[in-house]
């Protein structure tokens, strides 16, 4: 049990940090060419306010449902369809938990255009 509950601990090390790199640099590629800021560091910022809470609650919600699945309900070895079915479980949940602060966020003018509000320019820098 010592050994499996280290891995994961160690899992979750690299299992958070990570998601919200790759998302902040997906969200970056889009705000930044939208801006015309694409060689500036600024739509970085924003990139990383518009994906670290939505990013952080999805992981809450994921992270929450397999310790409890480890620790109190069933601990299906990693390379079994037991664990990944539960690995499903986690990520409805963590889309569960995700949905409200995507909706505060796209509330906010935070979503899609990246911090800066109002609507996504259209073909030719026209707001649609």
């Amino acid at each position: 049990m010592i050994g499996a509950t280290a891995a994961l601990d160690r899992e979750y090390i690299l299992d958070l940090p990570l998601p919200g790199c790759l998302g902040s640099s997906f969200q970056y590629l889009v705000i930044a060419p939208l801006r015309g800021q694409f060689s500036e560091l600024a739509p970085l910022g924003d990139a990383i306010k518009s994906d670290t809470l939505s990013v952080l609650s999805l992981e809450l919600g994921l992270f929450g449902w397999m310790a409890l699945a480890h620790y109190v309900l069933w601990d299906p070895p990693i390379d079994s369809s037991g664990h990944w079915f539960m690995m499903q479980i986690g990520m409805m949940l963590g889309f569960l938990t995700s949905w409200p602060a995507a909706h505060a966020l796209a509330c906010a003018g935070r979503g899609l255009t990246g911090g800066h509000g109002g609507t996504v320019p259209g073909p030719g820098g026209a707001s649609g």
